[in-house]
Formats: structure tokens, sequence, C-alpha cells
């Protein structure tokens, strides 16, 4: 056999393997997953880092500001 034949069987082969250790993962790990919609709430509600999010919106200075007097008030 051509080499490029060799590589092409085994590039499949290693593709269809790669497909079962999906499905495996989806149907042993991830179906039934649900989110701590509490937990998730407090987490985003008590993050410095949301103000990273959002600073798009905020000016540069404003911002610094903002993380500064957060960090401060242990928010």
């Amino acid at each position: 056999m051509r080499l490029s034949r060799l590589f092409s069987i085994a590039c499949f082969q290693s593709i269809d393997t790669l497909g079962y250790a999906v499905q495996t993962l989806v149907d042993n790990c991830i179906v039934g997953i649900t989110a701590n919609e509490e937990r998730c709430r407090y987490l985003v509600e008590n993050s410095v880092g949301i103000i990273t999010a959002i600073s798009p919106i905020l000016i540069s200075e404003g911002c610094g500001y903002a993380k500064k007097e957060l960090r401060q008030a242990n928010l």
C-alpha cells in the first residue's frame, strides 16, 4: 500500500475513535447536567470580574476607580 493510503486509513480510524469518545463523554458526563441558578447568580453578583465584562461601556478611568472601590468594600 502507498503511504498516503495508509495515512488516510489511520486518519479515518482516529476520527471514528474520537467520535465514539465524544459520544461516551456526552452520555456519561454531560446529559442531565443542570445549572445551580442560585449559585451562578451569587457568583456573578459578587464578582469584581463583572466590571471587566462591562468595561467597554465604561470609561477606562471610571472602570479602574470602580474596581478599586469594590475591592476596598470587599464586594
